[in-house]
């Protein structure tokens, strides 16, 4: 049997130099992070071209990723999961890298690429 190992990605798009969207996918789930009426257009963009399950705008609560997420009607967002998040450990940035442009992609990089480029269609 063959096991995978799932790395939780971050997208964001950002508007006149600040971030509107963020959004973590772990597997096939997708946590959004915005403004409502951004979000609801992210979800619209997304629908055109995608089949996606439950959709969610507060107030809700849900797991994602062994978290608990409480969403408050005025979309105030409180998460739960202490444990797993000062479980998870930081990874290294190297300051000094070139940009990507200029290099060829490691293994990690390409199957991330790989991924977010089907997944996008």
């Amino acid at each position: 049997m063959t096991k995978y190992r799932y790395v939780p990605q971050l997208f964001f798009i950002k508007k006149n130099g600040l971030m509107d969207l963020a959004a973590v996918r772990n597997v096939d789930d997708v946590l959004i992070a915005s403004e409502n009426h951004t979000a609801q257009k992210f979800v619209r963009d997304v629908e055109s071209k995608h089949k996606l399950g439950t959709v969610g705008f507060g107030p809700t609560e849900f797991l994602f990723f062994g978290l608990h997420v409480i969403q408050d009607s005025d979309m105030t967002t409180t998460i739960h999961g202490d444990s797993k998040l000062n479980a998870l450990s930081c990874f290294p940035l190297d300051l000094h890298r070139r940009k990507q442009s200029e290099m060829t992609l490691n293994d990690v990089e390409l199957r991330s690429f790989r991924s977010i480029n089907c997944s996008l269609g």
